[in-house]
């Protein structure tokens, strides 16, 4: 099921040519407590496995209020086992759809950071590119040389941001010796998702009724 958070921003318009445009490399700040996201929104497990490792991706989002006015997304990745050497190097989020863009301004304008007494292995670089479909819109987590993660390891990594967010799900892969497809939780442009920023009706209902008795009282 896909949920969606708008929030007031500029919209990112694709076109169709096949230009690539940006890579940013994202700087990581200091580590901060989870706890303090906010109100848990959504989550996603998303067991992962190749030749040389499995483990388990968990997805999970925080909002600070409904409507929201900021959104954070952790990807929490744990190994549970992996050969020696070759455990996982790479998390890649990558969307290539029209009906279902990466959000890359979002991402690219976000805080990104790792997660207060959870990682034990920090990425070596953050990379989001932002290319013109159909060409790949990614966000990389790199873990370079003898920095992979291995059996035990964990890594925490979170992006906040407040630009205009869809959350919902879409493909990631993990990767070193082997290759592993998974689902995650990302912030996206998906057009077949709700404005979660419009109000329920019952909302509406009284809005409206405020706003009739606001224009009565300044007729008298």
């Amino acid at each position: 099921m896909r949920r969606a958070i708008v929030l007031m921003t500029t919209i990112l318009v694709v076109s169709g040519a096949a230009t690539a445009a940006t890579t940013s490399i994202l700087p990581l700040s200091s580590e901060v407590d989870e706890s303090g996201f906010g109100i848990l929104y959504d989550t996603l497990v998303s067991p992962f496995g190749a030749v040389t490792y499995n483990g388990t991706l968990t997805s999970r989002v925080y909002v600070d209020a409904l409507p929201a006015t900021q959104v954070t997304f952790v990807y929490d990745l744990q190994v549970a086992v992996s050969i020696p050497g070759l455990g996982v190097s790479e998390f890649s989020i990558a969307a290539t759809g029209l009906e279902k863009d990466l959000r890359i301004g979002e991402i690219l304008n976000g805080t990104h950071g790792t997660i207060s007494g959870l990682t034990t292995n920090v990425p070596d670089a953050v990379d989001a590119t932002n290319n013109v479909y159909p060409i790949v819109d990614e966000l990389i987590y790199d873990w370079i040389g003898l920095n992979e993660i291995d059996a035990g390891d964990r890594a925490v990594m979170y992006i906040t941001t407040t630009g205009s967010v869809d959350v919902g799900q879409i493909s990631a892969v993990i990767q070193d010796g082997g290759s592993s497809d998974v689902m995650v939780l990302a912030p996206l442009d998906d057009v077949s998702n709700p404005d979660m920023n419009v109000p329920e009706p019952a909302t509406l209902a009284i809005i409206a009724a405020g706003c009739v008795g606001l224009l009565r009282r300044r007729r008298r």
